[in-house]
């Protein structure tokens, strides 16, 4: 038995702006999204530029809706606003009779982002507890339990962004 999916609507979040149209021609013009790194200070690597998504702010997209998305992941917020923008250019909101049960979320991705600081914090106050060659576990879990976020831990996981857009279109 063969099955049909039709994509009826596009969204999507770059460094080249997040509206359809706008980055398309910029895409056409063949522009760059590549500049100067400003989401943290890169000054003491060896590439100090990148490909970065400006100018991005989840509630924009979300509207209402944003509080329940609060704990997102900024990669999540980036699945979730292209989501919201496929959404609406689809017009599935419109119409009203849209059976939610025909209606899933498939989206690939990877793992999200690590509470590193935290969890270094968490390493070396466990070796410094140890004998010098073990960590000692206690100490660790101590400061783990201090300074770890259970949200922002989840988040780390690649199904994250996936659940928020499950989530938010209620399918």
């Amino acid at each position: 038995m063969s099955r049909r999916v039709v994509v009826t609507g596009a969204g999507w979040i770059t460094p080249l702006g997040h509206e359809i149209e706008t980055v398309w021609q910029r895409l056409l013009a063949g522009e760059s999204g590549i500049a100067v790194t400003t989401i943290f200070d890169a000054t003491t690597f060896a590439t100090t530029f990148a490909a970065e998504v400006r100018d991005f702010d989840l509630a924009a997209f979300l509207g209402d809706d944003a509080p329940e998305h609060a704990d997102a992941s900024r990669n999540a917020g980036f699945a979730l606003a292209a989501a919201r923008l496929a959404w609406d250019d689809a017009g599935l909101d419109g119409d009203g009779g849209l059976d939610r049960t025909r209606v899933g979320v498939y989206l690939g991705g990877g793992e999200g982002p690590m509470d590193f600081d935290n969890f270094c914090a968490a390493a070396v106050k466990g070796m410094q507890a140890g004998d010098g060659r073990d960590l000692n576990t206690v100490k660790w879990a101590e400061v783990a339990y201090e300074r770890l976020s259970s949200g922002l831990e989840l988040e780390q996981d690649p199904n994250m962004a996936a659940a928020h857009i499950a989530r938010l279109f209620q399918v």
